[in-house]
């Protein structure tokens, strides 16, 4: 029923632990599912039947379904639809024959479907329909998590304003305190979001990086007020986080090379993006940044088809970091020539695509503080983190090797937090040198 492949060659990546319920009433068929994707790191319970399945469905959630079209009692089909209203966020897989394809369609209709695997199967192919389906389950957990903390987080902030509201006239000492912490916790929420494209396979944390500290450099030549600044690196840093409810193939090959179907379609991630920023009413300016990305200067862009001054500064911003990086990419590396070649070409889109202004300014940086290697103020220092001492501010954010945030810009070291650094330190076996303040932070 499938190819000989050694299913230890199917994949090279790192192995998901995910739980995969197999349903079909040739236990063969079920030995081969079983051994094959366990081979490759998932969790595999079998069940002969669909009534079965269903009992297994009540004791334990599955991240991917895998049902046959033809079994005898239950259908694939009435199994699957079950367990779409039991399991709506597992995702469900059917395995059918050439025979089957019209009753295969009626079941993706009713079944809630994802996807179907055809009869004789590939190895590799179905292991990797499996992964990708188990990535999306993930992800779909993950989204839902996130949004219950944005939600309960909105509750907090309610919940406190009211109360400040009371007691603003004898408390103002304390009011200073509780903002700066709720500060502190929006932050941590961006971060949050900023490890979730970071951890992704497919998506490019030093290029998220790049676009940020590109819309920096645009919002000071502008001299923009620092929240107005703070939330337009923001949308620079998460442009792409609309791609996470998005299907990986669309995003795990450049965006040069798409065709203009595979572009039309990459370019509605930021209504992804909105739709996951929207219990957060206080980050409207960095949400519309997002939103309005793809608007184009002359009013032929896309979602509103907004003209010039009338498109958002923070996403008039975002689009030209965005496309200067993209350019990079293209261009293999961010070299002098590459940075100088990227600018020619987007003047060819001056005032079609591109703010004129904008470009003027970009195009009038050095490709020192393009590509962040600026020389170090005289007021900062650089320390191995046995040199740290409580009180010292971090200069310039910490990630690992993986691109995940440890610790932001702004962080204020203490002695906790110092032993929790140097504990990470010996774990990789590789000593870090961090850009920090010479000036320490006194506690208020």
């Amino acid at each position: 029923m499938m190819t000989t492949a050694d299913p230890s060659s199917t994949t090279a990546t790192t192995p998901i632990r995910a739980a995969v319920l197999c349903v079909d009433d040739e236990i063969s068929i079920l030995k081969s599912l079983q051994r094959l994707l366990m081979a490759t790191g998932f969790d595999v319970v079998t069940a002969t039947g669909g009534e079965q399945g269903l009992l297994l469905l009540e004791k334990q959630e599955f991240a991917v379904i895998i049902s046959d079209m033809r079994m005898p009692g239950m259908t694939g089909a009435e199994f699957l639809q079950f367990a779409a209203q039991r399991c709506p966020d597992s995702q469900r897989l059917v395995l059918t024959g050439y025979a089957d394809i019209d009753s295969t369609i009626v079941a993706i209709n009713q079944g809630q479907i994802q996807r179907y695997i055809q009869k004789p199967w590939s190895n590799e192919a179905l292991v990797v329909q499996v992964r990708e389906s188990a990535e999306k389950y993930l992800l779909i957990k993950q989204n839902k998590e996130l949004q219950q903390k944005l939600s309960i987080q909105n509750h907090k902030l309610k919940d406190m304003n009211h109360l400040l509201e009371q007691h603003v006239s004898k408390r103002t000492a304390q009011l200073r305190k509780v903002l700066k912490q709720l500060e502190l916790e929006h932050k941590s929420l961006l971060d949050l979001l900023f490890n979730f494209i970071s951890v992704n396979p497919h998506l490019n944390g030093h290029f998220a990086q790049h676009v940020a500290r590109t819309c920096h450099l645009l919002c000071s030549h502008l001299k923009l007020e620092p929240k107005e600044q703070q939330q337009i690196v923001m949308a620079g840093l998460l442009s792409q986080l609309g791609l996470l409810g998005m299907d990986p193939m669309l995003y795990s090959k450049s965006y040069h090379v798409l065709d203009g179907t595979e572009r039309q379609q990459y370019c509605t991630h930021p209504a992804m993006a909105q739709l996951m920023l929207l219990p957060a009413s206080h980050l409207a300016l960095m949400s519309d940044a997002i939103y309005h990305q793809y608007e184009r200067y002359n009013g032929s862009g896309s979602p509103d088809r907004l003209v010039g001054t009338d498109i958002p500064l923070g996403a008039r911003i975002v689009a030209l970091a965005r496309d200067f990086w993209l350019m990079i990419e293209k261009l293999e590396g961010p070299q002098d020539s590459a940075f100088s070649n990227a600018i020619v070409q987007l003047k060819m889109q001056q005032g079609s695509s591109y703010d004129p202004l904008l470009l003027q300014i970009l195009s009038s940086l050095p490709a020192e503080q393009l590509s962040g290697a600026e020389l170090i103020a005289s007021s900062h220092q650089q320390l191995e983190t046995n040199e740290l001492e409580p009180g010292m501010m971090l200069e310039r954010p910490l990630y690992n090797e993986n691109r995940i945030l440890l610790l932001p810009h702004g962080h204020v070291f203490t002695s906790q937090s110092i032993a929790k650094l140097q504990q990470i330190e010996a774990k990789r076996q590789k000593k870090w040198t961090l850009l920090v303040s010479s000036v320490k932070v006194t506690a208020e």
